[in-house]
């Protein structure tokens, strides 16, 4: 499997949440857009559908998947820095 780096946060911690096998997506997506190259969600929440589709192993069904756990990514993210905003 190959290697993922973690990008840096302002508190030196690895940013773990936006990896994508930490998300709710299938893992043979995860596998399949690792093999392209993309290894967290805030990739893919840039690319267009028809950029999806025309990666390896990543078809109509995928890309609904893939969308559904964007949806679901921006939504925690939303909510842990409306936690962290009250503190």
């Amino acid at each position: 499997m190959p290697q993922v780096s973690q990008k840096r946060t302002k508190n030196g911690r690895g940013d773990t949440e936006d990896l994508l096998l930490t998300t709710c997506l299938p893992g043979w997506i995860a596998r399949s857009l690792a093999r392209s190259g993309i290894h967290r969600m805030s990739q893919l929440a840039d690319m267009k559908n028809a950029e999806l589709l025309k990666l390896a192993g990543i078809g109509p069904r995928s890309v609904e998947q893939i969308r559904s756990a964007i949806r679901k990514f921006r939504r925690n993210r939303t909510q842990i820095s409306a936690a962290h905003s009250k503190e």
